[in-house]
């Protein structure tokens, strides 16, 4: 990653110094989980989760393959992240990321992002080549 503090190309009216940032200044981290498979009560629902291969940095996400419960959510470690999350993979295919265009939940093989406010969550998809350099190197 550079280390370069003034890009020699600027927007017009940014002229300050670059500061970098810790993920966890932009975003909540937020993991996932599974309900019992066993269970039919927590599945078929209507509620989206995702596994890691569904997303492949294709950008928003609309529809999941696999549905969980209202049950199925308040009985696992799942959790309903809202619309604008980054979905970034942990496993099978670390760092591919997906912007939730609808409020999902999805397995624990994610540690997603939750933007800030005042960060939009398509700046945080598009940083998703340095974010998973970072992850391989830490």
């Amino acid at each position: 990653m550079s280390e370069e503090k003034q890009p020699k190309i600027r927007f017009k009216g940014f002229d300050d110094p670059w500061e970098q940032r810790k993920i966890s200044e932009l975003a909540k981290i937020q993991g996932g989980g599974t309900p019992d498979s066993t269970n039919s009560k927590f599945w078929n629902g209507d509620i989206n989760w995702f596994t890691p291969t569904e997303v492949s940095n294709q950008g928003y996400l609309f529809e999941s393959n696999k549905k969980i419960s209202k049950s199925g959510l308040k009985h696992s470690s799942a959790k309903l992240m809202p619309v604008g999350t980054v979905l970034m993979t942990s496993r099978a295919g670390v760092g591919n990321m997906g912007i939730l265009s609808l409020p999902a939940a999805t397995n624990q093989g994610f540690q997603s992002m939750i933007p800030n406010e005042d960060i939009p969550s398509y700046f945080l998809f598009s940083m998703h080549e340095i974010i998973r350099v970072c992850l391989k190197t830490s």
